[in-house]
Parts: C-alpha cells; structure tokens; sequence
C-alpha cells in the first residue's frame, strides 16, 4: 500500500487518503479528459478515484487504472 502512495505523491499534483475506503487523486491535467475520451475513470473536474479494501488492498484492476493514467499523463507531456 505504501508503494502505491509513493508512486502517487511523485506522479500526481495531491491526493487524499481516505484511510480505509480510498484515495482520491486531483490532478489539473486530467480535466477534460473525461470529455474527450468518455473513460469513466475520471471526473470531469480531473479526479481519479482508487477504491481500497480493509485498509490496505487495491485490486488489480485499479492498480492497472493508475498505471494506464501515468501513462496518459507522460503521453501528453511528451506531446508539448
């Protein structure tokens, strides 16, 4: 778990941590994606929501939501 905070405190302009239920990410970057790309993972003011389970456990598939997110985020910085 605390992997996954330190990977999103480098990658991420902020983040809360909801201890037990989840950590919502905010990134100025991400707003408007949700309108260009209809990708429900992300609201259209630029969060991203990571559901954890018991405190400690993201499943796999969210784990693979946040990888997918970087890698947008990189794309687009390589594109200015």
């Amino acid at each position: 778990m605390q992997q996954v905070i330190d990977i999103i405190s480098k990658e991420f302009e902020e983040y809360d941590y909801k201890a037990g239920s989840h950590i919502v990410i905010n990134d100025s970057r991400l707003k408007g994606y949700y309108e260009l790309s209809k990708d429900n993972d992300f609201a259209p003011d630029g969060t991203f929501t990571i559901p954890v389970k018991s405190r400690q456990f993201i499943k796999s598939i969210y784990i693979k939501d946040l990888v997918k997110t970087i890698k947008l985020l990189r794309e687009r910085e390589d594109e200015s």
